[in-house]
């Protein structure tokens, strides 16, 4: 379930590749061959943000649902901050002397 939390960078940044077509290479760069490890691992990442559309879905109705004003979202900050608590992030709330502003961690090391 941690991983869910990840699921909007992920399908933001991997939106190409979960539609099946191949990112855009930079003029001038050659492409590499790719690595079965890392096409493995893609594979199961798409598999799994897939297997959370419907949760997606909620979370961003639940969201938007609340129509809150900038720097007034008080429902919405309690709403996201509680769904990664939930999901083993620490939260430090009330970051840069925003109320509604917070910093999520997960995890430890490097």
């Amino acid at each position: 379930m941690t991983r869910a939390i990840v699921f909007v960078a992920i399908t933001v940044m991997s939106g190409a590749m979960l539609v099946g077509q191949t990112p855009a290479t930079p003029a001038g760069v050659r492409p590499t061959a790719v690595q079965p490890r890392l096409e493995t691992l893609k594979r199961g990442i798409a598999a799994d943000v897939d297997a959370m559309r419907v949760q997606t879905q909620q979370m961003t109705d639940q969201v938007f649902s609340f129509g809150e004003l900038g720097f007034q979202e008080v429902e919405t900050s309690k709403y996201l901050t509680g769904v990664l608590e939930q999901n083993g992030f620490t939260v430090e709330r009330g970051v840069a002397g925003m109320p509604t502003a917070w910093t999520a961690r997960w995890g430890s090391g490097k």
